[in-house]
C-alpha cells in the first residue's frame, strides 16, 4: 500500500472536525451530527442511524476531550 493507511490526523475547532490522511483532508461540520456516545476510549458520532466517524477521544488531552463532548453536546444528543 505504500504509506501508512494508519496515519490519521485529526483536530478541531468550534466550528469543525479536521480529518487529515496522507491522500486526503476534509472538515466535517459538529451540525452534521445528529447523535453520539463513546466507548473504550472512542467516540463514534453519527451522521445518520448507519454512517458514524470514529473519533479516539482518548489520544486527545483531557481538555480537547471535555471541549469535543461539549462541542457534541451542543449539536447533537448523547446516546447511552
Amino acid at each position: 500500500m505504500g504509506e501508512d493507511a494508519l496515519d490519521v490526523e485529526m483536530s478541531f475547532d468550534s466550528d469543525h472536525l479536521y480529518i487529515k490522511t496522507p491522500k486526503s483532508e476534509t472538515k466535517i461540520g459538529w451540525d452534521t451530527f445528529i447523535k453520539w456516545k463513546e466507548e473504550s476510549g472512542l467516540i463514534l458520532a453519527y451522521r445518520n442511524d448507519a454512517f458514524f466517524q470514529v473519533i479516539p477521544v482518548s489520544q486527545f488531552p483531557e481538555n480537547d476531550r471535555s471541549e469535543i463532548r461539549n462541542l457534541l453536546d451542543t449539536n447533537s444528543v448523547k446516546i447511552y
